[in-house]
């Protein structure tokens, strides 16, 4: 699940919208079948209700913005996920059964509630007259008709752009906070295994070692290549040995199954050592990879 929810994370800003959208018009056709209605709704009520489902929608985002940190670091940022799922359907479940109101008042049947959910749309439906001149089978409150009902949808509005701008700006201290927090940094880091993919990141790690160099008085690190989902550190030594130590391996081991190589391996890459002797003769070969360091 938190593998999932990391390569939901990793996505682009369109292509999240994209999912976002689809769960919307999830819950919207999960209205239209599941929820029926004779209530009708004024076109001040319907702007109240609509902005305070903005408002929700908003609040939401700024909430999983604060517990993101937190969510990343512990393990539990698919939860975080789900939550965010649930209420973006629910929220096209609740505009779709307003809009059913709306639509009975404005055209004195229901299925004119997909208009919000095509551009301008909302608009039509929210200015669209009452077809009968009569009170909303909704009683409303003196906040929720006339001026005081677009006062309130205005201020609902208001909060909701508050909200929203706030949730960028949370967003843009949560980025520049990555660099600077170690295990944010590794979150940050496995989220990119999932956007970019194995063999990339691998050849990435590759292009930040020098080679040749020298390990210690016997060993030379000749050359580090990703091949494939396979990232391969190639070793010369000069020591007269049949095959590694065995403490050697447990020390090596110890070096590749922890961060930041771990959560490589874990999305499926395979770290391999090839020791060799100066005639090109292999001494030994080591393979870490899930099976291997768990």
């Amino acid at each position: 699940m938190e593998a999932l929810a990391l390569k939901y994370g990793a996505l682009s800003d369109g292509e999240s919208n994209i999912i976002s959208l689809a769960l919307v018009l999830f819950g919207a056709f999960a209205c239209g079948f599941a929820y029926q209605t004779n209530a009708t709704l004024s076109r001040v009520s319907y702007f109240v209700y609509f902005s305070a489902i903005l408002l929700a929608s908003n609040f939401l985002g700024l909430f999983s913005v604060h517990l993101m940190r937190n969510a990343l670091v512990g393990g539990y940022f698919w939860v975080i996920v789900c939550i965010q799922f649930f209420s973006v359907i629910i929220i096209g479940f609740l505009i779709c059964a307003i809009s059913k109101k709306r639509s009975r008042d404005a055209y004195g049947v229901a299925k004119y509630a997909y208009l919000p959910f095509i551009p301008l749309g909302f608009l039509w439906l929210l200015f669209m007259p009452p077809k009968n001149r009569t009170i909303s089978g909704i009683k409303s409150t003196p906040f929720m008709r006339g001026w005081g009902g677009v006062f309130t949808g205005v201020s609902l509005l208001i909060a909701s752009g508050v909200a929203a701008n706030s949730t960028k700006e949370a967003v843009q201290r949560f980025a520049q906070q990555v660099s600077q927090d170690p295990a944010l940094d590794q979150a940050g880091f496995e989220m990119r295994i999932y956007s970019r993919g194995i063999d990339a990141i691998l050849t990435e790690l590759a292009s930040g070692f020098q080679t040749p160099h020298r390990v210690d008085n016997e060993t030379v690190l000749k050359s580090v290549v990703a091949d494939g989902s396979t990232l391969r550190y190639t070793y010369e030594t000069a020591a007269a040995i049949a095959a590694l130590p065995a403490p050697y391996k447990t020390d090596l081991k110890r070096r590749n199954c922890v961060a930041p190589l771990m959560p490589v391996i874990n999305a499926g890459a395979t770290m391999e050592h090839v020791y060799t002797r100066p005639d090109g003769s292999l001494i030994d070969r080591l393979r870490f990879d899930t099976r291997t360091c768990n």
